[in-house]
């Protein structure tokens, strides 16, 4: 490849951001995910003050609380929201069998909690029966005793007359580390990737998703913009003014650039969300619900949303976070270029389908396999060499390298090699490229196979070997 292979490549970049940002379907996708982001706290919030507007009155009106465990609780006020306003926690008159037997003859809509202590165990048992005429479905009973639980778990703290600085530190996380010993007994760290939390698992699910969809984008763009231009002659004017290899360059840089705005817009949405929320909330609740406790509401519930997005990417060092869009990117022009190679392979749109349909064997296998090793993962059960292979392989580790890095779970070596795999598979694709691409642009005909693609790029370099040995003759 020479430097001036690549001349032209800036025009072809401008032409085609530009054509890509007019696409309908570019600014129906942008505008859809920008606004789900936008709204994303708002909703969430309306649907959960919904929730806790809805009358209970219908199912529970008496509660009954047996407490066994010889704490000393009033809970009177052990439903506080306001969703339980109506429903009344009593002191047991008579025995827990006579209540039982009540409330099952005389379709009462009484709740019995009956709390004991398992000493054997060492845990507390809390059980729920519900009169028969109490209408719960199960997310409302497990609101309903997830609510319960929470007030006796802080009660029975305060019922023991714990000082400030006890309760805090019962309440201090707990943070667990295990360590192996090898057969020369000494104690050794447990090896990275080994095993993943279920937090782990679903940031990685995450951003699997998230890297799938952009490669996927990416590739489908490239891909389409070479077989529209090819098949209607836009291609034999560009060529005229630039390079062949500079086509391929100027459309993956631009298709890089056009699903990063996509993601970097969305993304932004969804940070502003809870501001948008603490603006719309207050007044679409009090118009919705009537209500200033409820519009009150919005604004504590929007700061968890924020909070909790901010906890995501807490003790996430800068460099990481650059390292895993740039792997990100080479994933992009990994199977951008192999997406441009296919879309020049093709004559017609509707062969196009047929040619991409390598692109989406490899994009799906390369995204299943490291959704199945993190299903293994979460297990504990997998062996770590599986992991370092797949991290290594071009065709998965774009999936699966970004998470890893960014949760800590990749040694310096590994990622070095990923980089390195990657970058050399790159130049590879870029050398098979530079020798076909010319061919393939001005092709018309059957669509080609890989191998007639790879069969090509061999006689070409065959081609250009005599042609210089006749020269030094």
């Amino acid at each position: 490849m020479k430097k001036s292979d690549f001349a032209g490549w800036k025009e072809v970049f401008a032409f085609t951001f530009e054509q890509s940002v007019k696409q309908k379907a570019y600014i129906i996708f942008l505008v859809i995910f920008s606004v789900i982001a936008l709204f994303y706290s708002t909703v969430s919030t309306l649907i959960k003050q919904y929730g806790e507007s809805k009358d209970t009155k219908a199912a529970v009106s008496q509660v009954v609380v047996f407490d066994e465990t010889g704490l000393t609780i009033d809970y009177t006020n052990a439903f506080s929201s306001k969703k339980y306003n109506n429903v009344k926690v009593v002191k047991p008159s008579k025995s827990y069998d006579e209540y039982e037997k009540e409330i099952g003859e005389q379709g009462s809509d009484t709740m019995l909690i009956r709390i004991s202590l398992n000493k054997t165990e060492e845990e507390y048992h809390v059980e729920f029966v519900q009169g028969s005429s109490i209408s719960f479905s199960e997310i409302d009973r497990a609101i309903f005793s997830e609510e319960f639980c929470d007030f006796f778990q802080d009660a029975r703290m305060d019922a023991v007359n714990l000082t400030d600085a006890q309760r805090e530190l019962i309440e201090t996380d707990i943070v667990k580390e295990v360590k192996y010993l090898t057969e020369a007994g000494e104690i050794e760290e447990k090896p990275e990737g080994d095993s993943i939390s279920y937090t782990d698992y679903f940031v990685t699910l995450g951003l699997l998703m998230v890297c799938m969809m952009l490669i996927n984008i990416s590739g489908n763009q490239i891909a389409l913009s070479v077989v529209t231009e090819k098949s209607s002659r836009v291609l034999e004017y560009l060529v005229l003014n630039v390079r062949p290899l500079a086509l391929i360059v100027g459309k993956l840089l631009a298709s890089i650039v056009t699903t990063s705005l996509q993601m970097i817009t969305v993304g932004f949405c969804y940070i502003a969300s809870p501001i948008v929320s603490n603006l719309l909330t207050p007044k679409l609740s009090e118009m919705l619900f009537g209500t200033v406790e409820s519009a009150k509401t919005g604004a504590a519930i929007a700061d968890e949303t924020l909070a909790a997005s901010i906890e995501m990417i807490h003790g996430i060092r800068i460099e990481y976070i650059l390292l895993a869009l740039l792997f990100v990117i080479l994933g992009i022009i990994f199977y951008g270029i192999i997406a441009g190679l296919l879309g020049a392979s093709v004559s017609k749109m509707d062969e196009m389908q047929e040619a991409m349909s390598l692109f989406q064997v490899l994009l799906i296998f390369g995204c299943y396999a490291d959704l199945a090793l993190c299903m293994i993962q979460i297990t504990g059960s997998t062996n770590p060499m599986i992991s370092k292979i797949l991290s290594i392989c071009p065709i998965t580790s774009p999936f699966l390298v970004p998470a890893n890095m960014l949760l800590g779970k990749m040694s310096f070596s590994l990622v070095v090699a990923s980089f390195v795999a990657m970058i050399i598979v790159i130049v590879l694709l870029f050398m098979l490229t530079a020798s076909v691409y010319e061919a393939l642009i001005f092709y018309n005909g059957k669509v080609l196979k890989i191998k007639d693609i790879i069969s090509l790029a061999f006689a070409k370099k065959n081609a250009v070997r005599k042609g210089d040995e006749k020269h030094d003759k």
